[in-house]
């Protein structure tokens, strides 16, 4: 079934990057296959045509007349009044029919900045343009436009999912940002993992519906093409969690799972985190419901978990990351006290060292590796959840406050994505209220504001979040 689709886009249009569509491989049950567009079925035609076959859009109608040429004429008034009613409506009229003058100009004025929101579309009255709106030549495309925005929550059923997306200009790779699991509150979706990506181009959310097993607070380490998702815990009934030492491999090319050596211990909880070639899994809680302190690490090449060094600390909902061929782990609970402190691991000697603790307690907090320093973000202290991050300096051996989020924020995912700090999902907390949260929030590093960007499909906490890199495919410059 499609359902209505509502954009909302919250972020500067001149700070989207775009992404080449051409380049994805996007088909619907209404639609043919031309030029990798995804081209909807036409649903009505002027003209004396009674078909409903599905035809291009760049072939207009077969039913006689010139539509072109009206539509062109039409084209060239169009631009002349593009303003921040229509530019968006605009912008996709001139991709369907091929007028690159008319993409152009809409694509200046949206890097000019001139469009900053944009909620609600769905019929042909939406088209702000009057002249496209009350054109009878440009009726077939208005009502193939309707029908392409009319697709809600994208799954399967309807859509093959694209397979890569390409970068902006100066970016060696292309990134896209992957969520998986966690727990929602429309318990229909919790039978099977929620897996959703970013399309930063039209600046939405694309589910990709996965009958696996749900799961929630597991490690997710992207691995190449593929993410692992390690351990965590069973979500299917909310009162009753089952921890897990399973885990799995997502092809994101080919959009299929594969089973990964079992963890030597149940792990939900977890933390995980990558350095070098092997990806560690940290504490966690296991089957007899008490914290643990222990480590494995995961040897990617040879699919094999092996125990190493465990921690000072036994930490439950702590956050781990790399930085200068060392594990940093700080943060979490202990079953007795949510905790501040920090250590780190070296490989090379299989020992664990105690540094400054942050500044302030923090468990479902969420922590990245951002511009050669740990960032850590949010969280819970007992007492209430905070919107406050820190960062630490590995030189000195110090954290440093950074601004706060614009709510506090707990239990929630964070990566980096086109190099600025992206938080997904999550639980809120406002006058002493928790519920669980859609929003998709970014800090840049070079202007320290936060920026809230388009909403995911499903409010979710305990989710996991990472990027994937994809060679560049269009001839990337080099940064």
């Amino acid at each position: 079934m499609t359902m209505s689709l509502t954009y909302e886009t919250r972020v500067e249009a001149s700070e989207l990057i775009p992404i080449n569509l051409n380049q994805l491989d996007v088909k619907t049950n209404l639609s043919t296959e031309h030029d990798s567009h995804f081209i909807p079925a036409r649903t009505n035609c002027v003209g004396d045509c009674k078909s409903l076959k599905p035809c291009s859009l760049k072939s207009y109608c077969n039913c006689g007349g010139d539509p072109p040429r009206s539509i062109k004429s039409a084209c060239s008034k169009i631009q002349r009044q593009i303003d921040s009613t229509n530019v968006f409506e605009t912008l996709k009229f001139a991709k369907l029919i091929g007028d690159n003058n008319l993409l152009q100009k809409s694509q200046n004025y949206l890097k000019s900045g001139g469009q900053e929101r944009r909620s609600g579309v769905g019929s042909s009255s939406s088209l702000g343009n009057e002249l496209v709106a009350k054109s009878i030549s440009c009726t077939p495309v208005i009502n193939a436009t309707d029908e392409f925005f009319k697709f809600g929550k994208i799954s399967t059923q309807l859509i093959s999912t694209p397979n890569v997306t390409l970068p902006r200009t100066g970016y060696h790779s292309s990134e896209v940002l992957f969520t998986f699991g966690g727990i929602s509150e429309d318990d229909q979706l919790d039978d099977y993992l929620i897996v959703e990506f970013y399309d930063n181009k039209t600046n939405r959310w694309i589910r990709i519906d996965q009958y696996e097993e749900p799961r929630a607070y597991n490690g997710t380490i992207a691995m190449g093409y593929e993410v692992a998702l390690i351990g965590g815990c069973y979500c299917g009934a909310a009162d009753s969690l089952e921890y897990l030492n399973s885990c799995k491999a997502f092809d994101t090319i080919s959009k299929t799972w594969r089973d990964l050596a079992q963890l030597e211990v149940h792990r939900g909880f977890v933390s995980a985190a990558l350095l070098g070639k092997y990806i560690y899994a940290l504490g966690g809680v296991g089957v007899n419901k008490h914290v643990l302190k222990s480590v494995e690490q995961y040897d990617i090449e040879q699919n094999q978990w092996t125990t190493v060094t465990p921690m000072n600390v036994k930490r439950a909902q702590a956050c781990a990351t790399a930085l200068k061929d060392k594990l940093f782990v700080m943060g979490g609970w202990n079953e007795q006290d949510w905790l501040s402190s920090v250590e780190s691991y070296d490989a090379s000697t299989n020992q664990w060292t105690v540094l400054c603790p942050m500044q302030q307690v923090r468990a479902g907090a969420s922590c990245v590796t951002y511009h050669n320093q740990v960032h850590v973000i949010g969280g819970y202290n007992g007492e209430e959840v905070a919107s406050s991050g820190e960062k630490y300096e590995p030189e000195s051996d110090t954290w440093i406050k950074i601004p706060d989020m614009f709510e506090p924020l707990s239990e929630f995912s964070m990566t980096v994505f086109q190099d600025k700090i992206f938080c997904v999902g999550g639980e809120k907390c406002e006058e002493n209220v928790y519920f669980l949260t859609d929003d998709v929030i970014c800090f840049d590093a070079l202007t320290h504001q936060w920026k809230k960007m388009m909403r995911m499909s499903v409010p979710r906490h305990a989710l996991s979040a990472c990027v994937v890199k994809f060679p560049c495919l269009n001839g990337c410059e080099s940064s």
